[in-house]
């Protein structure tokens, strides 16, 4: 397929111009296959190859002058060279088909170029949203800076500090001599009075103290207020989407019921329709059965094909003889050939039982035999892990036992009792 792609004059023409061959039907075919662009009408290449296979054939035309010869040859030139080149032949060529390729691959390319256009759609629609989240985070985030630094601009200020007043500078200080401000009018060596420590504004301050917590208590019991209100709005709305539930709860069952009633009584009725189909097809059945063994019993009593007549059986040209064909039954030969098959067939049934029996048996032998063996290396394992448990509490018992001994030993020579001889040694004299 490669060469003939790639060579396709070289393969169409080679078999068209082959030296040693007439270009029949067949062959013109063979080349059609080969490459299709060989043209329709096979009869001028024919007559063409077979004259440049033998230019003899020239003499035998009406005209032979050589005037004649050569201007039939340079037009075969001419239209030889016309043929071999591909970009002047046009012949065979099916342009049906190189359209319908080129249509495929313009609608191949389109809908890549769609895809394409498609991917990119999607990838500019993605970076829209991603720009248009950031900016929505970026939003956000400068929101909230903004409302921390106003949050501290107007409620974390230097003046709200407990040490606010220690650290004013002397020209912001109070006119009056004391730390807590004090009376306006400048003080005389009376104001010695004063003590550190002393709370001259403590009425004002009591003042401000007390419209504080009347706006607090005002506050809490307006938000107090808000929350019950908040809280009943919601149990009503709860209350409200409950009681719609269980509206549409008892619809729902209500449908429900209601359906499933109409498909009781639909599967009822199905049930109904069924058990009479088959009881007229079981009374029918019935019937032509009854018709159908009344029948055959009526054939087997009247009919020339079961049984044995005497006027269908007898010999038209001698009544002492009977036909053969009239004869219902078997020969005798028959019949014993049948109970010999019958016989024989018992016989191969009673081997197959034998071997059957005598194979099971064989096989519950060899179980057995397994389950006595297992059983004889059972009894064999618990023998020995008999024997090794007896001699391991004989190890421990001699192990207890030199154990024992030791201590005793131990127990009689390093005795340390203190006895009377010890405490009687004390209050005595050796002089």
């Amino acid at each position: 397929s490669f060469f003939r792609f790639l060579f396709p004059s070289f393969f169409s023409f080679w078999i068209l111009f082959e030296p040693h061959s007439s270009l029949s039907w067949l062959s013109w075919y063979r080349a059609r296959l080969l490459h299709p662009i060989i043209p329709n009408p096979p009869h001028l290449f024919a007559l063409l190859a077979h004259k440049m296979a033998s230019p003899t054939l020239l003499h035998h035309t009406t005209d032979a002058s050589p005037e004649a010869i050569q201007e039939r040859q340079a037009r075969v030139q001419r239209r030889l060279g016309s043929l071999m080149d591909d970009k002047r032949r046009m012949y065979g060529v099916d342009k049906a088909t190189l359209d319908m390729q080129v249509a495929e691959k313009a609608r191949i390319r389109e809908m890549e170029r769609a895809r394409e256009a498609l991917y990119d759609e999607q990838v500019v629609r993605l970076d829209k949203e991603c720009v248009r989240r950031e900016e929505e985070v970026r939003q956000l985030r400068r929101q909230r800076a903004k409302e921390v630094a106003e949050f501290r601009t107007t409620q974390q200020g230097h003046h709200t500090t407990r040490e606010y007043d220690l650290n004013l500078p002397k020209r912001a200080r109070p006119p009056s001599g004391s730390a807590n401000s004090g009376p306006a009018e400048p003080l005389g060596p009376a104001s010695m009075q004063v003590f550190d420590g002393e709370d001259i504004v403590q009425e004002e301050r009591w003042k401000l103290q007390k419209e504080q917590l009347a706006s607090w208590a005002k506050e809490q019991v307006l938000e107090k207020d808000q929350r019950k209100f908040k809280l009943l709005q919601e149990k009503e709305e709860f209350a409200e989407r409950a009681q719609q539930a269980n509206l549409l709860a008892a619809a729902q069952e209500v449908e429900l019921a209601r359906r499933r009633r109409g498909l009781a009584v639909e599967v009822s009725q199905f049930n109904r329709d069924l058990s009479e189909t088959q009881r007229v097809r079981s009374l029918r059945d019935r019937y032509r059965e009854q018709q159908a063994n009344m029948r055959e019993i009526q054939l087997a009593l009247d009919s020339d094909l079961l049984t044995e007549t005497k006027d269908a059986s007898l010999n038209a040209t001698d009544p002492r003889r009977y036909r053969p064909d009239g004869m219902k039954g078997f020969l005798p030969e028959q019949t014993q050939a049948i109970l010999d098959e019958q016989e024989l067939q018992r016989q191969q049934r009673e081997a197959d039982k034998a071997a059957a029996k005598a194979e099971e048996k064989a096989w519950a032998l060899a179980q057995h035999q397994q389950w006595r063996a297992a059983t004889l290396l059972e009894r064999a394992k618990e023998r020995q892990k008999k024997a090794k448990a007896a001699a391991l509490n004989g190890q421990h018992r001699e192990q207890a036992t030199s154990q024992a001994q030791a201590k005793a030993w131990e127990a009689s020579v390093f005795a340390n009792d203190v006895k009377s001889e010890f405490h009687d040694r004390f209050g005595s004299s050796l002089r």
